[in-house]
């Protein structure tokens, strides 16, 4: 939560040298049918990419700050997971988006008033995460093009672009379905040895 309420004046240039009635229209048309999801947004010209949702630079820039950017600590499992999966799961930009929102929500009237981030915002993570999956399910080749492009932003911006060489790529020649079959006949029970009884003569 402190890295989106870094992240939201440095983006948006609230309030900078707005007066108080700008930074909360601003922050209206923000919030208003989920535009600050949206990558490539144009706060003068009050435009966004409709071909990027929840492309905001926020969910990547707090991620590498908060998980990628620490060593151990309280993120480390979910360091393992992304490594692991090589992509970011929608739960996890949820709630992102949620982090931004929130911090955004702070400035609702024009001036920055702290509001806690408790457990009542779970609804808000829920609808984000409900409308992803939505999409996700309308258009999944987007879907896990947008993880795994989102998961590589991320280790470039972190500097750790060599996890991105860790899969294996060698042993090509080897016959792993072969390999399978093998195994699985070589652990089948064997034919029992005892001889087979013969039939009594009539």
């Amino acid at each position: 939560m402190a890295k989106a309420r870094d992240w939201v004046p440095s983006c948006f240039g609230i309030p900078g040298k707005m007066k108080s009635t700008e930074v909360k229209e601003l922050v209206a048309w923000l919030l208003k049918d989920g535009h600050h999801k949206y990558g490539e947004v144009d706060i003068q010209n009050k435009t966004y990419n409709t071909k990027l949702p929840f492309g905001c630079e926020g969910v990547a820039h707090i991620l590498c700050l908060e998980v990628f950017a620490t060593r151990g600590g309280a993120n480390i499992e979910i360091f393992q997971e992304i490594v692991n999966t090589r992509k970011i799961a929608p739960p996890t930009v949820a709630l992102m988006i949620t982090f931004i929102e929130h911090a955004l929500s702070e400035y609702a009237e024009g001036v920055y008033r702290h509001v806690e981030f408790s457990d009542t915002a779970r609804a808000r993570y829920c609808f984000h995460l409900s409308l992803f999956n939505w999409i996700a399910n309308e258009a999944p080749i987007w879907s896990n093009n947008f993880a795994t492009s989102l998961y590589k932003l991320i280790l470039t911006q972190s500097n750790k672009e060599f996890l991105l060489d860790v899969e294996a790529d060698d042993l090509t020649e080897v016959d792993v379905k072969g390999l399978e079959a093998d195994a699985i006949r070589d652990s089948s029970p064997l034919p029992s040895s005892s001889p087979p009884q013969s039939s009594p003569h009539s």
